[in-house]
């Protein structure tokens, strides 16, 4: 990938990871019976788009991990944060239930963005400087096996 789109590549990943972890954060403060499980996932994200920073800052770690990612990739993590904008603005406007903030995440955790993140921490790699990045975020991973585990110990699913 060129350096711009390089660039705007990972400055894009980094803004998902935060939106996502403002809107967790939302929830925790939402649903306080919630509040340990909402924040925990908010952590998680905020090291997301702090690996990624990191790596942007570092233009050999940058091309490799950015070259591991479908060219379309770009589109559908800017069509998914213009989307969680919306959502952000929707459901801090409404009077929301548990129910759909967790189906909320749920699908969050589905977007093409999400995805591909899980995708790349769990593929095999001959990189260090990749494996390195695996190793550590081998802890903030699965997002949506957790979340519906979540839902299921408290009757959501």
């Amino acid at each position: 990938m060129e350096d711009d789109l390089a660039r705007k590549f990972l400055d894009e990943a980094i803004q998902l990871e935060m939106r996502v972890s403002d809107l967790y954060t939302f929830f925790a403060a939402s649903f306080p019976e919630d509040y340990d499980f909402w924040q925990q996932l908010s952590q998680e994200e905020k090291d997301h788009a702090a690996l990624i920073r990191t790596i942007k800052a570092n233009p050999n770690w940058s091309d490799k991990f950015v070259s591991t990612f479908a060219p379309g990739l770009l589109a559908e993590i800017q069509k998914t944060n213009h989307w969680l904008s919306s959502v952000f603005t929707e459901i801090s406007e409404k009077n929301n239930d548990r129910k759909t903030a967790f189906d909320t995440a749920r699908n969050i955790e589905q977007s093409a963005g999400e995805i591909d993140y899980q995708n790349f921490m769990v593929k095999e790699t001959d990189s260090w400087i990749l494996m390195g990045l695996q190793h550590i975020n081998k802890y903030d991973r699965d997002h949506l096996v957790r979340i519906e585990a979540y839902m299921r110990e408290n009757n959501l699913l």
